[in-house]
């Protein structure tokens, strides 16, 4: 009786989590469908702004960031404007980010808008949005 308890057990609860575990994508993964998505805007965007090639590649294989480079932030600006992430106000939108990015939550939004929103300018504020909610879900 308790070995077909067990077996039940472990057919019904565990064997689905494990399943569910190992079903999700990895991060790698999302980061290359998410590349390939924007791939038309990225360039776009990197030509307009001047932002550096190497940072661009960078960002979009693995989410690395260059410190102090605003070229890399108007990058981000424009991308944001160009996926639609911005609201009409040209603050970032929580509905079209939360939809539009696999893993990001109501609450890494809010964690990483509430953070963001200490920065006066508003490419500074998207570069630190990015950063934040690439750390907290990555």
């Amino acid at each position: 009786m308790v070995t077909s308890v067990k077996t039940l057990l472990i057919v019904t609860v565990y064997l689905p989590a494990i399943f569910a575990f190992f079903s999700r994508r990895s991060n790698h993964d999302i980061l290359e469908d998410m590349a390939a998505q924007i791939h038309d805007q990225s360039v776009s965007c990197q030509k307009s702004t001047g932002a550096d090639e190497g940072d661009v590649k960078e960002y979009l294989s693995s989410l690395t960031y260059p410190s102090g480079k605003k070229e890399f932030n108007l990058f981000l600006c424009c991308l944001y404007e160009k996926v639609n992430m911005l609201n009409k106000d040209g603050d970032i939108d929580k509905e079209a980010f939360v939809k539009g990015v696999e893993k990001v939550t109501d609450e890494i939004f809010d964690r990483c808008h509430s953070e963001a929103e200490k920065n006066q300018e508003r490419c500074e504020r998207i570069y630190q949005f990015d950063i934040c909610t690439a750390h907290l879900y990555m």
